[in-house]
């Protein structure tokens, strides 16, 4: 089981922003797919033109944390920084995407810089196997290791529309049926 938190590096930075959104589970398709733009993953995993920073603003979602640092670290000496969900989430148990932006201004040259991330908080854990034909989906509890069943699991195209659903068995398993436009 995780530990309810998140580190952040800084290095050579004079200060820091840090800005979380909670993303809800609709706007979660479209939000993953810009951010595979960042990440530089392109439609079946080609590489895209170099990624950029998502506009904050335009990223989906509520606003539910903001902090800003101002660092005094040496140069070339580095800066945990540490998220506690516990505190960034109220105390409740947090479960959900967030997604998560650092930013600031080097200390020598005083360049902004961002760095992203989408961070998932939950206790369910998927295992899937493809085969040309089915997707198998086994989903379990990351605390016990049991099986979840009623787990319900949505696919979701390029598009970030729903393109099929299920629903985990008593095993806890569920199959997707496959054709050669699916794209996982």
């Amino acid at each position: 089981r995780g530990g309810r938190s998140h580190q952040l590096l800084a290095v050579n930075m004079r200060d820091c922003d840090i800005r979380i959104k909670a993303i809800s589970t609709d706007e979660l398709p479209l939000a993953l797919q810009a951010y595979r733009h960042y990440k530089n993953d392109g439609p079946h995993h080609e590489e895209v033109m170099n990624g950029v920073a998502l506009p904050y603003e335009l990223v989906p979602g509520k606003e539910v944390w903001h902090e800003e640092h101002a660092l005094d670290q040496d140069i070339d000496t580095s800066k945990y920084l540490k998220l506690d969900w516990d505190k960034i989430t109220g105390g409740s148990e947090g479960v959900g995407c967030y997604f998560i932006q650092l930013s600031g201004r080097g200390k020598v040259n005083h360049r902004r810089v961002v760095t992203q991330s989408i961070v998932q908080i939950t206790d369910i854990g998927l295992a899937w196997k493809f085969t040309d034909k089915e997707a198998l989906v086994y989903t379990y509890s990351c605390a016990s290791g049991e099986a979840l069943p009623g787990t319900e699991l949505r696919l979701c195209g390029a598009n970030g529309k729903i393109s099929r659903r299920a629903t985990s068995g008593a095993d806890g398993t569920a199959r997707f049926p496959r054709s050669d436009d699916d794209y996982y």
